[in-house]
């Protein structure tokens, strides 16, 4: 590859000190010399969080990308424009695509308006000349806090506010009084609990650091799962018949992600997308196939494929010199398998239920009354327990596994022998 490359980068933050692509396609060039390149890659960033107004906030993450080496007369950044279909305007913003787009369960993105700047007081032969913003404007999901955390606390507010309406002499009052001291309690364990396992988590973290773990090599290239990977796993021999016909087939793992709706949980399914097209070639240079092949399902112990359906597309509307006028469509249907969930999640809370209805038939002057809906209160923190111990544990077998690897255990990846190979 031949072609010179102009360094765009994020100069603001960068988590993972990651500023090459993934995948370096072909360069397409056509007959008046303009050069196209659009390879894949991903870029992470960080942005500071105002918890003012938590959980009902918003955030404005800016990411600024400039160029490393190359000044305004050499190279000129420019803003992709797209088309509003309601107003026909013409607008410049971060354009997602929704087909590769994943919707995050926490925040979604309100709005995401982007600028080109030119600074007239830095000279062009400077590579702070120019630079393209991106404004994300993204906002949290109370829902998850207004069940778990605002909705419990107005309610033991309410209980703490009916002891004043019961009678003084009432036996009641002071098992009142302790329900909602009780719940109090449950709430600030709840709290403890979970900053004893952030507290883990951060301990973990600075106990199993390396020296070569936050230290930024040029070089070197994080490698994960849903991480851009383009890459064969082995670039075996290609297989040429007399005909000329060639035969490629080397072995790879494509990771990708697909969202999750959890409405009907846990007796859903889902549907996960997979779309794969060419990056560099268009449709008059390549064609795509769908080949009938027997695909052998692998077991899993929570989901399972239920349908896989494939299809060729081919959109008209596109020209044919377009990489996007054909793709290959995979559509994966998979359903998760509810027993684990019935037996441990459902069924118990259904027996909650059923005793705390029988609260209303125990007779107004009986002792037993308050007792009953104690001891409804116990199972369901018991149930909470249960959770928070679950997580625990799984969180704790993940770092046991990884500080227990050994030679004689595991074979050492090539990513990680690449990044620690200065040592």
């Amino acid at each position: 590859m031949s072609n010179t490359f102009p360094c765009v980068y994020n100069h603001l933050l960068s988590n993972d000190a990651q500023f090459n692509v993934a995948y370096y396609c072909n360069v397409l060039v056509d007959s008046t010399g303009l050069c196209y390149w659009s390879p894949p890659a991903i870029f992470r960033s960080s942005c500071s969080i105002s918890i003012k107004y938590f959980p009902f906030h918003w955030q404005d993450c800016t990411l600024k990308f400039t160029s490393l080496t190359y000044n305004a007369k050499e190279i000129r950044l420019l803003l992709k424009e797209e088309i509003l279909n309601e107003t026909k305007w013409t607008v410049e913003w971060i354009i997602i695509d929704p087909a590769s787009f994943t919707e995050n369960g926490e925040w979604e993105i309100i709005h995401r308006p982007a600028k080109r700047n030119t600074y007239k007081h830095i000279p062009m032969e400077s590579n702070k000349h120019q630079d393209i913003t991106f404004y994300l404007v993204i906002r949290r999901k109370p829902l998850f806090y207004v069940v778990n955390i605002i909705i419990p606390c107005v309610l033991i507010s309410f209980l703490a506010s009916l002891v004043y309406y019961l009678p003084a002499d009432s036996g009641e009052k002071m098992t009142l009084s302790i329900l909602v001291l009780l719940a109090q309690y449950l709430m600030f364990i709840m709290v403890v609990v979970t900053v004893v396992v952030l507290n883990c988590v951060v301990v973990l973290n600075l106990h199993f650091r390396t020296p070569s773990t936050h230290v930024m090599f040029q070089s070197t290239r994080v490698q994960k799962d849903n991480d851009a990977q383009f890459n064969v796993a082995y670039y075996c021999n290609v297989l040429v018949d007399s005909t000329g016909l060639c035969y490629w087939s080397p072995p790879a793992i494509f990771r990708s992600s697909c969202s999750i709706s959890i409405k009907y949980f846990p007796f859903h399914w889902q549907d996960c997308t997979l779309k794969f097209t060419s990056l560099t070639y268009n449709a008059k240079e390549i064609r795509l196939l769908l080949k009938e092949e027997i695909l052998m399902k692998p077991k899993n112990g929570e989901w399972e494929i239920i349908h896989r359906p494939a299809k060729r597309n081919t959109y008209k509307h596109i020209p044919m010199e377009s990489n996007k006028h054909q793709d290959i469509t995979f559509y994966l249907v998979i359903r998760r398998k509810p027993l684990f969930y019935v037996v441990n999640i459902i069924i118990p809370c259904v027996l909650i239920s059923f005793l705390a209805s029988l609260v209303y038939y125990l007779p107004a002057d009986s002792g037993e009354k308050m007792t009953l809906s104690i001891l409804v209160l116990l199972a369901q923190y018991l149930m909470f327990i249960m959770v928070v111990v679950t997580v625990v544990v799984l969180n704790c077998v993940v770092v046991l596994n990884l500080h227990f690897r050994t030679p004689s255990t595991h074979v050492m990846s090539e990513w990680t022998k690449q990044s620690t190979s200065a040592f």
